[in-house]
């Protein structure tokens, strides 16, 4: 039997190329196109972005297409998908957002933050220190677009597992992680975190965000759910 490895998330990046990487957002596609269409409708043509964990670029190359923005940056803390995002011609610094370290660049109007990325940040003080690198690469009237896996969607994880969390949670049994593995490697793993929205909002305001919406979209067909049991979770927050 092999021995388990588990690595952090920018060593797991680094393992899976960005071709791979774009095959995956495919079997997704009907979700991350959902989102993609609430972004168009609520940045305007023209302004800054920053996409944090751009991965291979490939996502934000093409909604940037529509939205034309003024300036765009690309953060990734992989060295394949920088690569990728080089490749292809966008600007891009490889970063990692959970480090705490100061990155000086411009202050941009909109932050963007897609599929989870929030949660391959491996431990709370790490997570912490990346809603504060958004907040602070925000300009005063700010706003950022964030989805995040939801530990209590009945719909995508079944009612069975989804009560195991309620139960773990309640009882501090869980840090709300699972293992992801590699594709390819079932011997190499990295931690995921899994939100619940409690958790989310009150790391959000934490930082001094301030709330504006909450969306809740199916996981597989991209459908907008109406509550929170049936849905992964999109927050749209506003810097004051």
């Amino acid at each position: 039997m092999s021995q388990i490895q588990i690595i952090n998330s920018t060593d797991y990046y680094d393992k899976w190329s960005a071709e791979e990487f774009d095959l995956y957002s495919k079997s997704k596609k009907n979700y991350l196109e959902a989102i993609d269409r609430l972004i168009l409708k609520k940045i305007p043509i023209g302004k800054t972005i920053i996409d944090v964990g751009s991965g291979s670029g490939t996502r934000i190359k093409k909604l940037s297409g529509k939205l034309q923005p003024k300036k765009l940056l690309c953060v990734d803390s992989s060295d394949e998908m920088v690569k990728k995002c080089q490749k292809d011609q966008l600007s891009v610094i490889k970063y990692d957002i959970s480090s705490g370290q100061v990155e000086c660049h411009d202050k941009f109007d909109f932050v963007s933050c897609l599929w989870n990325v929030l949660g391959h940040v491996d431990s709370s003080e790490g997570r912490t220190l990346a809603i504060k690198y958004m907040f602070d690469s925000l300009k005063p009237g700010g706003r950022l677009i964030i989805d995040v896996n939801n530990r209590y969607n009945i719909k995508n994880y079944g009612l069975r597992s989804v009560l195991r969390n309620i139960y773990s949670d309640k009882f501090g049994l869980s840090k709300g992680d699972f293992d992801l593995k590699l594709s390819g490697n079932s011997s190499m793993i990295t931690k995921v975190h899994v939100f619940t929205k409690k958790e989310i909002i009150r790391l959000l305001e934490k930082i001094g965000f301030k709330i504006e919406e909450v969306k809740y979209f199916n996981y597989s067909t991209g459908e907008e759910e109406k509550n929170s049991w049936s849905g992964q979770i999109t927050i749209i927050a506003q810097k004051p």
